[in-house]
Order: C-alpha cells, then structure tokens, then sequence
C-alpha cells in the first residue's frame, strides 16, 4: 500500500458471492433494469471467476504489498474499514520518517 518513495497505492476488487442481487433485482420492478442477459451468463461463470480472483491473490500478494480482504455486504462498513486500513499504513509510513 506504501511503496519505499512515499507513494500510496491501493486496489480494491469486489467479488459477490450467491445469487442474491440478481434474484432480488429480478423480483423487484423498480430494480429489473439493471440485469442483462449477461449479469445471467456471468452468474453461471462464478465459479471459474472465483478461481481465478484466488489465484491472483496467492499468486500477487506479498508481504510489501499484501492483499487485504474486505468483507462487503455491508458498504458503509467496508468502506470505513478501508480508509482505517488505509489510515494506519499512512500513519506507520509517517512514524518511520
């Protein structure tokens, strides 16, 4: 997250387990017109995403620039815990300064 120049850099990828969404959207009229033939095509992929996102993870992380995993079926919750996350490699940067 803190590269040795002082920069800050931080990625965040969202991955959604089950088929919650796209159930409730489908029920929901207000909602239906956010899925497309593709959101359905994507779903019956999950499993070959799933396996690749893991392998990115174990195959990228390192201990300079680890991934951290969020958990985010809340968004106010992951959102507060990345800026802490964010906040406190920031303020450990600056302590070794």
């Amino acid at each position: 997250m803190v590269s040795s120049s002082g920069s800050s850099l931080s990625h965040e990828h969202n991955c959604v387990p089950g088929e919650g969404d796209e159930r409730d959207r489908e029920q929901d009229p207000a909602k239906q017109w956010k899925i497309t033939d593709e959101d359905w095509r994507n779903r019956d992929k999950y499993p070959q995403y799933k396996a690749a996102v893991e392998d990115i993870f174990r195959l990228t992380s390192t201990p300079f620039a680890p991934w951290i995993i969020l958990e985010s079926d809340d968004k106010r919750y992951a959102r507060v815990k990345a800026l802490k996350i964010i906040n406190d490699a920031l303020e450990a940067r600056l302590r070794e300064n």
